[in-house]
């Protein structure tokens, strides 16, 4: 934990963990590759992109490492939902959650000369809290209706994150955490750890929820054949 580069490297590979799973899914789920499989890539894709850009905080521009990746932070949550919602029927307006991203973005940029503030560190972690909330409603209620050991899986991950992110929401109220010491916070090293537990969790259990989906599908058509099949030989 002495080593500034621990926490700031566990960061970013698990940025690029999640970009590249995000493509290997988003070519292992074949054909359509559209609908909410897709939206859940992009979800995937943004998460990667945010924390790339939260591991370069002091080296690049604020507006990029604070307002940006906090937007699309928050934005790849609510895209993450809005895929899991489509398959449950229940999907948001993509205007509103423009809308929301853009805001937030907003109040950070503008609300927050001094990036540094605490106002603005447990403002961050509230809304982080509030957006894998959601996240973690959405998968548990994919895992009710589907009744799969791998959607509960995913939920598990996405609480897990979620837990964690509560942990370091309270942490930063108290002021025993912030946005800047990533390298020496307690905090940072948490999130960071839990967030390769749910990749695992998340991408896994995605691909063995489009894995059973797939044969019950097949075993579908295989039955309705053979009832075609067993009417016409009458």
């Amino acid at each position: 934990m002495n080593n500034p580069l621990d926490i700031i490297t566990v960061f970013r590979v698990s940025a690029l963990l999640f970009l590249l799973l995000s493509v290997m899914t988003w070519m292992m789920l074949g054909r359509p590759r559209r609908g909410a499989s897709l939206w859940w890539c992009w979800g995937g894709t943004l998460v990667g992109v945010s924390v790339w850009l939260i591991s370069l905080r002091g080296q690049i521009s604020d507006v990029w490492s604070y307002s940006v990746a906090q937007a699309l932070f928050l934005g790849s949550f609510l895209v993450l939902s809005q895929s899991l919602r489509m398959d449950l029927k229940r999907t948001w307006g993509w205007p509103w959650l423009v809308a929301v991203v853009l805001a937030y973005g907003a109040v950070i940029e503008l609300g927050f000369a001094d990036k540094g503030a605490q106002g603005l560190a447990v403002l961050v972690r509230l809304v982080n809290c509030v957006g894998l909330s959601i996240l973690t409603a959405s998968a548990w209620l994919l895992a009710r209706q589907e009744r799969s050991r791998n959607a509960w899986f995913m939920t598990l991950g996405y609480g897990l994150m979620t837990a964690s992110m509560v942990l370091a929401a309270v942490a930063t109220v108290r002021g025993q955490a912030n946005l800047q010491t990533l390298q020496n916070s307690l905090v940072s090293h948490l999130l960071g750890g839990v967030a390769f537990l749910t990749l695992l969790l998340s991408y896994l259990g995605y691909l063995g929820l489009a894995l059973e989906r797939s044969l019950r599908h097949n075993m579908a058509l295989r039955q309705a054949q053979w009832q075609s099949q067993q009417w016409h030989e009458r």
